[in-house]
């Protein structure tokens, strides 16, 4: 039934009920107003607070952001310092409003790439080879001309001096 009432201020904030609802009024339903009275409401933005979940598991993150009714998009990144599948970053920030619905990015750690480490040079197998034969002239050796000095090696019967 009309109580002629006549709407007041109208407010948003933030809740978990779907945006637009009215989440609260001034004065409480059942209070006696006179007629043409003021009635205040505060509506839902539809805002609820993000779950911070940095340093949490990938797994836990996914449930704890689906639980508060976001989408999650994950991206990855090398990170040397964090186990891989620990979550590095997101945004929207844990300990801000977001809508309901709204996709949520979260960074998870990946292992970083093995950095060669600086090693001598390895020996290489090179594939055997074959010598390929030679053609050169075989050389002979000149006799000299030049005589043993000792005169016992001319010859058996020789004096020796």
């Amino acid at each position: 039934a009309d109580q002629n009432l006549n709407l007041g201020s109208v407010t948003e904030a933030d809740s978990d009920a779907p945006q637009g609802s009215v989440i609260r009024q001034s004065p409480t339903a059942n209070t006696s107003v006179d007629a043409g009275s003021r009635v205040g409401i505060t509506i839902s933005n539809g805002r609820v607070p993000v779950p911070g979940v940095v340093g949490k598991s990938e797994a836990q993150a996914k449930s704890d952001l689906a639980n508060a009714g976001f989408q999650v998009n994950v991206t990855t990144q090398a990170d040397g310092q964090e186990a891989p599948g620990t979550v590095l970053a997101q945004s929207p920030l844990g300990g801000s409003t977001a809508v309901k619905g709204t996709l949520v990015t979260i960074t998870v750690a990946t292992a970083p790439s093995p950095t060669p480490s600086p090693t001598t040079a390895s020996p290489t197998t090179a594939a055997p080879t074959t010598a390929a034969p030679t053609t050169a002239e075989p050389t002979t050796v000149a006799p000299t001309t030049a005589g043993p000095t000792d005169a016992s090696l001319l010859s058996p019967d020789a004096p020796t001096p």
